[in-house]
């Protein structure tokens, strides 16, 4: 399991803690610890944040995004993503490195398929969401951009084959999508419609599928006049996106049930 934190010692650069189980009782070992940098141009990375932080199934690769790095020239905040392999022990290596700039704007949410070799990131100041495919060693392929219309921000996922996606915007009016790689090239089509939940204020969807990715849920923090949260659950049935439960509501005023939900 990876944690992450994005102050340490008070200041922002962010750190993950990567632990371990035991096998037996409750004890669980620490496999790794990754700081992220600071310099006088860019400042903190702010690593660990946000959604930010993914690992493989095997637990032996983590991308790790974050939005601190900034040049104090413009004060804008670019953003970095990283990639660390494990080694061995304790030790984990920096295995490609993407800062945020031009098209690639304040970067941030990542995720990663189940082996690792798929992942994706968002620039939510640009409002795209970056697919990247590892081909050979360092080498890391294209695999498209998806445009939003808003903030393309606070969630994304991908299932264990890495190509289908979905995403949560943050928005007054949030919405999730889901899209699906075409195959080849560079192409990534949406798979139904959109979804959308009223909400009191700015929500923070959350969004999971299980391995095969057909099927997706996906949740509304702020939903409900008492701030309880919903989360809906979707299967797809080769055409469009069945609602299969609507019920999972938080149980009290104020829980924001929904920005942040898991599949098994």
């Amino acid at each position: 399991v990876a944690i992450g934190s994005r102050y340490v010692n008070n200041i922002n650069t962010g750190r993950v803690n990567i632990y371990e189980y035991s096998g037996s009782g409750t004890t669980w070992n620490i496999k790794g610890e990754i700081d992220g940098s600071t310099s006088a141009t860019y400042g903190n990375d702010g690593i660990g944040n946000f959604n930010s932080l993914s690992i493989n199934a095997a637990g032996t690769r983590i991308v790790v995004g974050g939005n601190g790095r900034r040049p104090y020239v413009n004060g804008s905040s670019e953003g970095v993503v990283y990639v660390y392999d494990y080694s061995s022990g304790t030790t984990w290596n920096k295995v490609k490195t993407w800062y945020g700039s031009g098209t690639l704007k304040q970067l941030q949410q990542t995720a990663i398929n189940a082996t690792g070799d798929i992942i994706a990131f968002t620039a939510n100041q640009k409002k795209t969401v970056s697919i990247y495919q590892n081909t050979s060693g360092t080498t890391w392929q294209s695999l498209g951009t998806i445009v939003n219309t808003i903030q393309t921000g606070h969630n994304i996922t991908l299932n264990d084959s890495g190509h289908r996606i979905a995403l949560g915007t943050f928005s007054a009016t949030p919405t999730s999508r889901v899209y699906e790689y075409s195959g080849s090239g560079t192409t990534w089509n949406q798979m139904g419609t959109t979804f959308s939940e009223s909400a009191n204020s700015l929500s923070y969807p959350g969004v999971a599928f299980n391995s095969t990715g057909d099927i997706f849920a996906t949740g509304y923090s702020n939903a409900d006049v008492s701030y309880k949260g919903r989360v809906f659950v979707y299967k797809w049935n080769g055409a469009s996106w069945d609602l299969i439960d609507d019920y999972l509501k938080g149980a009290s005023n104020n829980a924001y049930l929904g920005g942040s939900v898991g599949l098994d």
